[in-house]
């Protein structure tokens, strides 16, 4: 492609070293949860057409052509940002993908089950959707009442922050045990600070969903990027199972 880019065109910070076929590698990687789908060359025409149409364009070594990816299948891959990697000579490619990546069918090209701990969990929730309830407690979460799931997390996320406060208390305990005993500084784990709270922690087993959904400042902390409506990406579906 030449000529006048497009006004939406994404632009690329740096100058890509091409190899000595004059070919870059090009990790695809999901925009939204982070899993590799796929890795694949790029020529300088795949790379101008990919930044000019915002779609996956690539060189095939074998085939010695172009190819857009999901022009046939429909599984495109939408392009978001392109960056060089501090050589400069690989490519990151964040996609929002229209469909499974790799040829197999498969969602990446290491498998269905290679993506990020949530994804996988998103995987494995939604394959239970089917499953008998009297022998799947998440086929019973799925099926019931969106206050049971609610619930669920609520139970979680408690547990979750009096393990997290407990774990620096054990921390600091550990640190001030080898400190008396002469032991030389060294860098340790350390929980994440966790907000005050006022009172004890609401019980799930008697309203305590209903409270922390009034209480904004708490419910905000343990499943702001939660969303309990199964109709919804799986994803955004697998933290309210995430210990179910």
């Amino acid at each position: 492609m030449s000529g006048t880019q497009p006004a939406n065109a994404l632009t690329l910070s740096g100058t890509p070293r091409f190899d000595d076929d004059g070919l870059i590698p090009a990790i695809c990687q999901d925009t939204v949860d982070g899993s590799v789908l796929m890795l694949a060359w790029m020529n300088a025409d795949a790379l101008e057409r990919t930044l000019a149409t915002r779609h996956a364009w690539f060189w095939s070594r074998s085939r010695e052509e172009l190819w857009e990816k999901g022009a046939t299948s429909g599984n495109l891959l939408v392009v978001h940002d392109v960056r060089l990697d501090c050589d400069q000579d690989t490519l990151l490619v964040m996609v929002s993908p229209a469909g499974p990546a790799c040829h197999t069918g498969a969602r990446t090209c290491w498998g269905a089950d290679a993506g990020p701990l949530l994804t996988r969990l998103a995987s494995t929730i939604e394959s239970r959707r089917g499953a008998d309830p009297d022998s799947s407690y998440v086929a019973r979460l799925l099926g019931a009442d969106r206050s049971l799931a609610a619930g669920k997390v609520a139970e979680e996320s408690a547990e979750v922050l009096a393990a997290a406060a407990t774990a620096r208390a054990e921390v600091a305990e550990t640190r001030a045990a080898g400190a008396a005993r002469g032991d030389a500084p060294r860098a340790a784990w350390a929980a994440p600070a966790v907000p005050a709270l006022a009172g004890p922690l609401p019980s799930p087993t008697k309203g305590g969903a209903s409270a922390l959904l009034d209480d904004d400042s708490f419910w905000g902390l343990a499943a702001a990027p939660l969303s309990f409506d199964s109709g919804g990406a799986p994803g955004s579906f697998a933290c309210a199972l995430a210990a179910a």
